[in-house]
């Protein structure tokens, strides 16, 4: 069992991983590419170095049974719950920049964009 938790681990892992890489080489998106690839490192370690306390956790927490499939299954269930997490995160991202940053905008113009006074040349 802890093998089919390494697998998924490390293939959603992978999969965060390059995505956060390939998105750290556009520049709206390079923050995103950060957290994306700090996401898939920790998959990654949480799969390859720490597979045993993952698997104690996992069973502590009684989603054993999410595991118990042969591996071609994991490793596609491991991809699509990457991208998964990926859109989530995405979504976030947008929902804090429309509504949160939008609406405070609206409300308070003055507050978040100050108007740019020109310096004075005194002689």
């Amino acid at each position: 069992m802890i093998e089919n938790i390494e697998t998924f681990m490390i293939y959603s892992g992978f999969t965060l991983f390059g995505v956060g890489f390939l998105c750290c080489f556009i520049a709206l998106t390079f923050r995103f590419g950060v957290l994306c690839t700090l996401l898939g490192n920790c998959m990654l370690y949480l799969g390859t170095i720490f597979s045993r306390r993952t698997f104690e956790y996992i069973d502590e927490a009684g989603y054993i049974d999410f595991f118990n499939h042969p591996q071609d299954e994991l490793k596609v269930k491991a991809v699509v719950i990457a991208v998964i997490v990926m859109i989530m995160l995405w979504a976030v991202r947008w929902f804090v920049h429309f509504v949160i940053e939008g609406s405070v905008y609206f409300l308070f113009p003055g507050i978040i964009k100050p108007e740019i006074k020109s310096k004075k040349t005194g002689r």
